[in-house]
């Protein structure tokens, strides 16, 4: 099932008051997100989750985490920096036990002739602002890059991914 952001919002609004506790939402979304993913994703690939500044990102370092305890080899890129420390994506990135790389490093490894699988969690719904030129790269390296994309809320940029929204498989399979 694919919703718009509006109705996504609404759905989290909802989970919002009824669990009471944002990163409750943010961690089960997570988990059931690696689970589809290694439900779908042989453990011999390489995976990157792509991470941004925001609750997408924060979906993403639940997502890593969760797959690297499972067993794959992952690696997790944060593209942009976090900048307040109370918000439930820094919280999740602090429960990281791995390295994490930079966006410089991303850079890198996508012009490598390999194909991994990437887990786009750079921005979802909340994106209220426009995107650096150094992103706009960034989204064009991904989008010609031969990799199996698994987009998180939505895709960042214009390419065809497998959308999984963070918020349907927590309200789904809760």
């Amino acid at each position: 099932m694919i919703l718009n952001s509006s109705e996504i919002k609404g759905i989290e609004m909802q989970e919002f008051k009824l669990r009471k506790n944002s990163f409750s939402l943010m961690q089960s979304a997570g988990e059931k997100c690696a689970k589809y993913i290694s439900n779908k994703i042989s453990k011999n690939k390489e995976i990157f989750v792509v991470c941004g500044p925001g609750n997408n990102g924060g979906d993403g370092f639940i997502i890593g985490h969760s797959l690297i305890q499972k067993g794959y080899n992952v690696k997790i890129f944060l593209v942009l920096p976090l900048r307040n420390k109370d918000n439930d994506n820094y919280k999740a990135f602090k429960r990281l036990n791995c390295k994490v790389y930079s966006l410089k490093e991303l850079n890198k490894e996508l012009k490598k002739k390999t194909s991994p699988v990437i887990v786009d969690c750079i921005f979802g719904i909340g994106l209220n602002k426009n995107i650096s030129k150094k992103i706009k790269n960034l989204i064009k390296l991904i989008n010609h890059k031969k990799a199996f994309i698994i987009s998180i809320d939505i895709p960042t940029g214009d390419r065809k991914s497998t959308r999984l929204n963070s918020s349907h498989a927590n309200i789904s399979y809760a």
